[in-house]
């Protein structure tokens, strides 16, 4: 995986989820941790759709971020 082939929101996202991850003291960057930021991002791609497909985006970060706080 070369991070010089990410587009500039990819590497936001991942730099985000990274936060997350540190703001929880998780010792690992997870995938949830990732999903989360994309569903966070405002104006994102994710957000826009799951709007388009009728999907509960709001709902989904609710339950992303519970198994977040699951984590050790």
């Amino acid at each position: 995986m070369n991070p010089e082939k990410f587009t500039q929101k990819s590497i936001e996202a991942i730099n985000q989820a990274g936060e997350l991850a540190a703001e929880r003291a998780n010792p690992t960057v997870e995938p949830a941790h990732i999903l989360l930021s994309l569903l966070k991002t405002e104006g994102g791609l994710v957000p826009e759709l799951l709007v388009s497909m009728g999907a509960d985006e709001k709902g989904l970060a609710s339950e992303i971020e519970r198994i977040v706080d699951a984590f050790p």
